[in-house]
């Protein structure tokens, strides 16, 4: 990364006072350096929490606990970190090392959503608590004004757990049915079975298999696809 990159960028943002090493640092990803990104990401990751935290509390003044705190994981996925660093041309900054650009690092979500928590640690231990607020709530603007609601936020486990208690039904089982790929990139096939209850109030068993990249989310995939099923079909 040359240093006209490190202005460049500094500039767009009103950041010209941050600290260009710490800021080169924040893009400096692990396979290149032991000087990385990491206790940058890791303290960053507190200041998005906190500043983020604190706009959510007095944005919904009645707000339970749980729907900010969902409102909250919302906004700091490791998914929506990602894109929002697309958004910002963070790919572009990223440093690598030869490995990792080799296999697509600098399109990795994982990579991005570490690199944008440590520019936000670096912001804040170069400039000040504000400035470094400032910075988030423009980035984060759009988000911020289009906001799910509370049903909106929860997964399909939680919606298809909710639906079944709701009717006095067992929870759903899932189970692990087929494993493969290599260890950095595995699918997993996960079966659902759940019982429902007809409009005859016959209890019948229904299974769906779905997959994914992890455990969780072909977990995920699998509830959503069987309770869009269920809500069509009872």
């Amino acid at each position: 990364m040359k240093d006209k990159q490190i202005q460049d960028f500094a500039q767009s943002f009103g950041l010209v006072e941050i600290d260009q090493g710490l800021l080169r640092q924040a893009f400096t990803h692990s396979s290149l350096s032991k000087q990385n990104n990491e206790r940058l990401e890791f303290f960053g990751d507190a200041v998005l929490d906190c500043i983020l935290s604190e706009e959510l509390y007095l944005k919904f003044p009645n707000a339970k606990e749980n729907y900010l705190t969902r409102l909250r994981s919302h906004l700091v996925n490791k998914n929506t970190l990602a894109q929002l660093a697309q958004e910002l041309s963070f790919s572009a900054m990223v440093r690598l090392g030869e490995g990792e650009r080799r296999t697509g690092g600098r399109q990795r979500d994982s990579v991005l959503a570490d690199a944008f928590e440590a520019v936000i640690g670096a912001i804040f231990l170069s400039l000040n608590y504000q400035k470094t607020k400032d910075y988030i709530l423009k980035i984060y603007a759009d988000l911020l004004n289009d906001l799910p609601s509370e049903a909106e936020l929860k997964d399909p486990k939680t919606r298809l757990q909710e639906y079944l208690q709701q009717r006095a039904l067992p929870i759903p089982q899932y189970q692990i049915v087929e494993e493969s790929g290599k260890p950095h990139d595995k699918t997993f096939v996960v079966e659902v079975s759940v019982d429902v209850k007809t409009a005859e109030k016959i209890i019948v068993r229904k299974t769906l298999r779905a997959s994914g990249n992890s455990r969780r989310s072909a977990e995920q995939q699998s509830a959503q696809v069987i309770l869009e099923q269920i809500l069509s079909e009872y």
